[in-house]
Protein backbone atom coordinates (compact mmCIF):
# COMPACT_ATOMS: atom_id res chain seq x y z
CA UNK A 1 0.00 0.00 0.00
CA UNK A 2 2.75 2.36 0.96
CA UNK A 3 4.65 1.47 -2.23
CA UNK A 4 1.56 2.19 -4.32
CA UNK A 5 1.12 5.57 -2.67
CA UNK A 6 4.76 6.47 -3.33
CA UNK A 7 4.42 5.48 -6.95
CA UNK A 8 1.40 7.70 -7.35
CA UNK A 9 3.24 10.55 -5.69
CA UNK A 10 6.23 10.14 -7.99
CA UNK A 11 3.91 10.03 -11.00
CA UNK A 12 2.17 13.20 -9.89
CA UNK A 13 5.47 15.00 -9.37
CA UNK A 14 6.67 13.85 -12.78
CA UNK A 15 3.49 15.12 -14.42
CA UNK A 16 3.87 18.46 -12.68
CA UNK A 17 7.49 18.71 -13.79
CA UNK A 18 6.55 17.94 -17.41
CA UNK A 19 3.73 20.46 -17.20
CA UNK A 20 6.09 23.14 -15.91
CA UNK A 21 8.60 22.40 -18.66
CA UNK A 22 5.87 22.50 -21.30
CA UNK A 23 4.52 25.78 -19.97
CA UNK A 24 8.03 27.23 -19.94
CA UNK A 25 8.49 26.20 -23.56
CA UNK A 26 5.14 27.67 -24.55
CA UNK A 27 5.90 30.88 -22.69
CA UNK A 28 9.31 31.02 -24.38
CA UNK A 29 7.76 30.53 -27.80
CA UNK A 30 5.08 33.11 -27.09
CA UNK A 31 7.72 35.57 -25.93
CA UNK A 32 9.74 34.96 -29.09
CA UNK A 33 6.67 35.47 -31.28
CA UNK A 34 5.83 38.64 -29.38
CA UNK A 35 9.34 40.02 -29.95
CA UNK A 36 9.15 39.12 -33.64
CA UNK A 37 5.77 40.84 -34.00
CA UNK A 38 7.06 43.95 -32.27
CA UNK A 39 10.11 43.97 -34.57
CA UNK A 40 7.91 43.64 -37.67
CA UNK A 41 5.68 46.48 -36.45
CA UNK A 42 8.71 48.63 -35.70
CA UNK A 43 10.15 48.02 -39.18
CA UNK A 44 6.83 48.98 -40.78
CA UNK A 45 6.71 52.16 -38.68
CA UNK A 46 10.23 53.07 -39.79
CA UNK A 47 9.29 52.54 -43.44
CA UNK A 48 6.30 54.87 -43.06
CA UNK A 49 8.49 57.42 -41.31
CA UNK A 50 10.91 57.33 -44.25
CA UNK A 51 8.22 58.48 -46.67
CA UNK A 52 6.01 60.66 -44.51
CA UNK A 53 8.54 62.38 -42.26
CA UNK A 54 11.84 62.26 -44.17
CA UNK A 55 11.23 62.24 -47.93
CA UNK A 56 8.08 64.36 -48.04
CA UNK A 57 9.44 66.89 -45.53
CA UNK A 58 12.96 66.79 -47.06
CA UNK A 59 14.43 66.05 -43.61
CA UNK A 60 17.42 64.09 -44.90
CA UNK A 61 19.33 64.51 -41.64
CA UNK A 62 16.89 62.03 -40.12
CA UNK A 63 18.21 59.27 -42.40
CA UNK A 64 21.05 58.71 -39.92
CA UNK A 65 18.56 57.19 -37.51
CA UNK A 66 17.14 54.58 -39.90
CA UNK A 67 19.89 53.77 -42.46
CA UNK A 68 22.62 51.34 -41.40
CA UNK A 69 26.26 52.33 -41.86
CA UNK A 70 26.85 49.27 -44.06
CA UNK A 71 23.94 50.07 -46.39
CA UNK A 72 25.26 50.07 -49.98
CA UNK A 73 23.69 52.31 -52.62
CA UNK A 74 23.55 51.66 -56.40
CA UNK A 75 26.80 53.57 -56.94
CA UNK A 76 28.65 51.68 -54.22
CA UNK A 77 28.39 54.51 -51.70
CA UNK A 78 27.79 53.52 -48.08
CA UNK A 79 25.36 54.54 -45.36
CA UNK A 80 23.12 57.57 -45.62
CA UNK A 81 25.27 58.92 -48.46
CA UNK A 82 24.57 55.81 -50.51
CA UNK A 83 20.84 55.96 -49.77
CA UNK A 84 20.49 59.66 -50.53
CA UNK A 85 22.64 59.72 -53.70
CA UNK A 86 19.94 58.55 -56.17
CA UNK A 87 17.16 60.49 -54.41
CA UNK A 88 18.81 63.93 -54.16
CA UNK A 89 18.87 64.57 -57.96
CA UNK A 90 15.18 63.60 -58.15
CA UNK A 91 14.23 66.04 -55.40
CA UNK A 92 16.35 68.75 -57.01
CA UNK A 93 14.67 68.27 -60.40
CA UNK A 94 11.18 67.91 -58.88
CA UNK A 95 11.30 70.24 -55.83
CA UNK A 96 7.57 69.86 -55.13
CA UNK A 97 7.79 66.06 -55.17
CA UNK A 98 5.56 64.20 -52.73
CA UNK A 99 5.32 60.46 -52.05
CA UNK A 100 2.16 58.55 -51.15
CA UNK A 101 2.19 55.02 -49.73
CA UNK A 102 -0.40 52.87 -51.53
CA UNK A 103 0.28 49.62 -49.69
CA UNK A 104 2.79 48.30 -47.19
CA UNK A 105 3.51 44.71 -46.13
CA UNK A 106 5.94 43.75 -43.38
CA UNK A 107 7.14 40.21 -42.77
CA UNK A 108 10.22 39.03 -40.92
CA UNK A 109 13.11 41.39 -41.63
CA UNK A 110 11.60 42.78 -44.85
CA UNK A 111 9.10 45.53 -45.62
CA UNK A 112 7.56 45.93 -49.08
CA UNK A 113 6.26 49.40 -49.96
CA UNK A 114 4.13 50.15 -53.00
CA UNK A 115 3.99 53.90 -53.54
CA UNK A 116 3.69 56.66 -56.10
CA UNK A 117 5.04 60.17 -56.26
CA UNK A 118 4.08 63.28 -58.19
CA UNK A 119 5.90 66.50 -58.94
CA UNK A 120 6.80 69.10 -61.54
CA UNK A 121 10.14 68.91 -63.37
CA UNK A 122 11.64 72.37 -62.98
CA UNK A 123 15.27 71.20 -63.09
CA UNK A 124 17.44 68.87 -65.18
CA UNK A 125 17.29 65.17 -64.35
CA UNK A 126 19.65 62.51 -65.74
CA UNK A 127 20.48 64.74 -68.71
CA UNK A 128 16.81 65.43 -69.39
CA UNK A 129 16.37 69.19 -69.54
CA UNK A 130 13.67 70.77 -67.39
CA UNK A 131 10.31 70.30 -69.11
CA UNK A 132 7.96 71.96 -66.64
CA UNK A 133 5.79 68.87 -66.91
CA UNK A 134 3.79 67.41 -64.04
CA UNK A 135 4.71 63.75 -63.55
CA UNK A 136 3.26 60.90 -61.51
CA UNK A 137 5.29 57.72 -61.14
CA UNK A 138 4.74 54.48 -59.25
CA UNK A 139 7.18 51.98 -57.81
CA UNK A 140 7.80 49.13 -55.39
CA UNK A 141 10.68 48.95 -52.91
CA UNK A 142 11.72 45.93 -50.86
CA UNK A 143 13.55 47.08 -47.73
CA UNK A 144 15.62 44.74 -45.57
CA UNK A 145 16.10 45.60 -41.88
CA UNK A 146 18.60 44.64 -39.22
CA UNK A 147 18.59 45.94 -35.65
CA UNK A 148 15.99 48.57 -36.51
CA UNK A 149 17.80 50.02 -39.52
CA UNK A 150 17.59 49.58 -43.30
CA UNK A 151 20.51 47.55 -44.66
CA UNK A 152 19.36 47.18 -48.29
CA UNK A 153 16.69 48.37 -50.73
CA UNK A 154 15.61 46.82 -54.01
CA UNK A 155 13.84 49.46 -56.12
CA UNK A 156 11.50 48.79 -59.05
CA UNK A 157 9.94 51.79 -60.83
CA UNK A 158 7.81 52.41 -63.92
CA UNK A 159 10.59 53.92 -66.01
CA UNK A 160 8.61 53.65 -69.26
CA UNK A 161 5.70 55.74 -67.99
CA UNK A 162 8.14 58.27 -66.51
CA UNK A 163 9.87 58.85 -69.88
CA UNK A 164 6.55 58.95 -71.73
CA UNK A 165 5.19 61.66 -69.43
CA UNK A 166 8.31 63.74 -70.13
CA UNK A 167 7.83 63.18 -73.90
CA UNK A 168 11.18 61.39 -74.12
CA UNK A 169 9.39 58.32 -75.48
CA UNK A 170 6.12 58.27 -77.46
CA UNK A 171 2.92 57.08 -75.81
CA UNK A 172 2.62 54.44 -78.51
CA UNK A 173 5.85 52.43 -78.26
CA UNK A 174 4.72 50.23 -81.14
CA UNK A 175 5.22 53.24 -83.40
CA UNK A 176 8.97 52.91 -82.88
CA UNK A 177 8.93 49.33 -84.10
CA UNK A 178 6.88 50.28 -87.14
CA UNK A 179 9.32 53.05 -88.05
CA UNK A 180 11.69 50.84 -90.00
CA UNK A 181 15.08 52.26 -90.84
CA UNK A 182 16.24 52.65 -94.42
CA UNK A 183 18.61 49.85 -95.42
CA UNK A 184 21.28 52.39 -96.32
CA UNK A 185 21.32 53.95 -92.87
CA UNK A 186 24.30 53.31 -90.60
CA UNK A 187 24.41 53.42 -86.81
CA UNK A 188 27.51 54.76 -85.08
CA UNK A 189 27.78 53.36 -81.53
CA UNK A 190 30.19 54.45 -78.79
CA UNK A 191 30.38 52.70 -75.42
CA UNK A 192 32.15 54.33 -72.47
CA UNK A 193 33.08 53.17 -68.97
CA UNK A 194 33.38 56.37 -66.97
CA UNK A 195 34.70 56.62 -63.37
CA UNK A 196 32.23 58.58 -61.26
CA UNK A 197 34.76 61.35 -60.55
CA UNK A 198 35.23 61.90 -64.30
CA UNK A 199 31.54 62.13 -65.13
CA UNK A 200 31.04 65.90 -65.06
CA UNK A 201 33.83 66.69 -67.52
CA UNK A 202 32.93 63.72 -69.71
CA UNK A 203 29.23 64.50 -70.02
CA UNK A 204 29.90 68.19 -70.66
CA UNK A 205 32.05 67.33 -73.68
CA UNK A 206 29.71 64.56 -74.82
CA UNK A 207 26.73 66.93 -74.72
CA UNK A 208 28.68 69.40 -76.85
CA UNK A 209 29.56 66.68 -79.36
CA UNK A 210 25.99 65.42 -79.64
CA UNK A 211 24.70 68.94 -80.15
CA UNK A 212 27.30 69.59 -82.86
CA UNK A 213 26.56 66.49 -84.97
CA UNK A 214 22.85 67.30 -85.09
CA UNK A 215 23.66 70.24 -87.35
CA UNK A 216 25.54 68.11 -89.89
CA UNK A 217 24.07 66.90 -93.22
CA UNK A 218 22.82 63.31 -93.18
CA UNK A 219 22.16 63.20 -89.44
CA UNK A 220 18.96 61.26 -88.62
CA UNK A 221 18.78 60.91 -84.83
CA UNK A 222 20.82 60.00 -81.75
CA UNK A 223 20.26 58.56 -78.29
CA UNK A 224 22.18 58.24 -75.03
CA UNK A 225 21.86 55.40 -72.52
CA UNK A 226 23.17 55.33 -68.96
CA UNK A 227 23.75 52.47 -66.54
CA UNK A 228 26.10 51.58 -63.66
CA UNK A 229 28.34 48.67 -62.80
CA UNK A 230 29.07 47.18 -59.38
CA UNK A 231 32.30 49.20 -59.12
CA UNK A 232 30.53 52.54 -59.19
CA UNK A 233 31.46 53.31 -62.80
CA UNK A 234 28.96 54.88 -65.18
CA UNK A 235 28.31 52.90 -68.36
CA UNK A 236 27.31 55.33 -71.09
CA UNK A 237 26.36 54.42 -74.65
CA UNK A 238 25.59 56.79 -77.51
CA UNK A 239 24.03 55.86 -80.82
CA UNK A 240 23.95 58.15 -83.85
CA UNK A 241 22.03 57.20 -86.99
CA UNK A 242 23.20 58.57 -90.34
CA UNK A 243 21.53 58.44 -93.74
CA UNK A 244 24.38 56.43 -95.26
CA UNK A 245 28.07 55.65 -94.95
CA UNK A 246 29.06 58.69 -97.01
CA UNK A 247 27.19 61.00 -94.63
CA UNK A 248 28.96 59.37 -91.68
CA UNK A 249 32.38 59.76 -93.31
CA UNK A 250 31.79 63.46 -93.94
CA UNK A 251 30.51 63.87 -90.39
CA UNK A 252 33.72 62.36 -89.03
CA UNK A 253 35.76 64.89 -91.01
CA UNK A 254 33.59 67.74 -89.74
CA UNK A 255 33.91 66.56 -86.14
CA UNK A 256 37.71 66.32 -86.39
CA UNK A 257 37.83 69.83 -87.82
CA UNK A 258 35.68 71.09 -84.96
CA UNK A 259 37.92 69.38 -82.40
CA UNK A 260 40.92 71.10 -83.94
CA UNK A 261 39.13 74.44 -83.88
CA UNK A 262 38.28 74.24 -80.17
CA UNK A 263 41.56 72.55 -79.19
CA UNK A 264 39.99 69.33 -77.96
CA UNK A 265 42.03 66.10 -77.87
CA UNK A 266 39.74 63.07 -77.23
CA UNK A 267 42.49 60.46 -76.60
CA UNK A 268 44.17 62.77 -74.09
CA UNK A 269 40.91 63.32 -72.19
CA UNK A 270 40.06 59.61 -72.10
CA UNK A 271 43.51 58.69 -70.78
CA UNK A 272 43.61 61.51 -68.24
CA UNK A 273 40.19 60.65 -66.83
CA UNK A 274 40.66 56.88 -66.95
CA UNK A 275 37.77 56.37 -69.38
CA UNK A 276 37.67 53.30 -71.61
CA UNK A 277 35.80 53.30 -74.91
CA UNK A 278 34.92 50.97 -77.73
CA UNK A 279 33.32 51.92 -81.03
CA UNK A 280 31.38 50.08 -83.70
CA UNK A 281 29.38 50.82 -86.86
CA UNK A 282 26.23 48.85 -87.66
CA UNK A 283 23.79 48.70 -90.54
CA UNK A 284 20.09 47.93 -90.41
CA UNK A 285 19.34 44.20 -90.74
CA UNK A 286 16.24 43.31 -92.74
CA UNK A 287 15.41 39.64 -92.51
Amino acid sequence: MRSSTCNKLYLLLAMLAVSEITMAQVNGQNKKMEVQMLTVQKNETIARELYEQILNKKEMKMLKGIIADDYTGPNGLKGTTGFEAPIAPLIKAFPDIEWTIDAIIADGDKVVVSSHWHGTQTGDFQHIKATGKYVSNSGIVIYEFKDGKIISANVLTDRLSFLQQLDILPQNIAALANNKADSSQVIFIDRFIVPSNAWDEFIKQTTYNRSFIKSLPGFVRDNGYESHDDKGNILFTTTAVWENQEALNKAKEAVQAEYKRIGFNPPEMLQRLGITMDRAIYKNFNN
